[in-house]
């Protein structure tokens, strides 16, 4: 639907999944809503970037309450948003990686395992902004790579991979790697 209509696209669409996603209690219709949103922002031709700016609070609000089940699902339309270019601020990042990063020591696995998938997009989609972040991304990652569910740990060390190839702050001003990043890759690559 969000690729044939062609007058504004993701603003009639995805008022309705919104509101969805935030007014509904039943797990499976946060799921659903949830769901179609992150296809929707992926496929729509044109998208209402000052609308994508504002459900990112509204995403993060999500996050906290106590009604929403649906937490896996959330961070599939964060890493959606992260996709289309949906964070190309640093305000934006600001507030969204520490929520996402909070998620990778979530109780639900899948919640985890969604959570190592943004930030991979983010390492991925937004390097020049990512590298604000590094420091705190590998850190969370590191801590986490060991995690008892196998898909879950091998998302978060392929994301953990993604995270070493962006050059940190420190890097880009001396050239080099700083030994707290040097002494963390070769005891990744001792195990």
């Amino acid at each position: 639907m969000s690729v044939q209509i062609t007058s504004p696209t993701f603003s009639i669409i995805s008022k309705p999944l919104i509101e969805s996603l935030v007014v509904e209690q039943d797990v499976n219709l946060q799921l659903g809503a949830a769901m179609c949103l992150a296809t929707v922002i992926e496929a729509a031709p044109e998208l209402d970037t000052e609308q994508l700016r504002k459900l990112s609070p509204r995403l993060r609000k999500l996050k906290r309450s106590q009604g929403f089940k649906a937490k896996a699902a959330v961070l599939g339309v964060i890493r959606s948003v992260i996709g289309v270019g949906g964070t190309k601020s640093r305000a934006t990042l600001d507030a969204l990686v520490p929520c996402v990063v909070e998620f990778l020591s979530s109780e639900d696995w899948a919640a985890r395992k969604a959570a190592a998938e943004a930030l991979e997009k983010l390492a991925v989609e937004e390097r020049g902004l990512a590298k604000q972040y590094k420091a705190d991304c590998m850190n969370a990652l590191e801590s986490r790579r060991f995690d008892k569910v196998k898909v879950v740990r091998q998302t978060m060390n392929r994301t953990l991979e993604l995270w070493k190839e962006i050059p940190g702050i420190e890097e880009q001003q001396n050239g080099v790697l700083p030994s707290k990043f040097i002494s963390s890759s070769s005891s990744v690559e001792s195990r």
